[in-house]
């Protein structure tokens, strides 16, 4: 006979997610390191950025108008 134990069908995970637990926030702040930084990214590549946003900006823009005169359509037909 053998003593080894059976081994379970579903393994038993004890792994927790501590990523970014040990980062501490300033005092006072209730915003994470993650937002201070991305904060900073934004200030730093705002040139950049804000032609990108204002291309995003138009594109959403066009495809709501697109939307609209096809609800317009349909209501025209139905």
């Amino acid at each position: 006979m053998s003593n080894a134990q059976p081994t379970p069908s579903h393994p038993r995970s004890d792994v927790r997610n501590t990523v970014g637990k040990d980062k501490q926030t300033p005092q006072g702040s209730a915003r994470t390191t993650s937002a201070v930084d991305l904060e900073e990214f934004c200030e730093k590549h705002y040139e950049k950025l804000l032609p990108i946003m204002a291309d995003k900006y138009e594109h959403e823009r066009r495809k709501k108008e697109k939307l609209e005169e096809v609800k317009k359509l349909r209501l025209d037909f139905g």
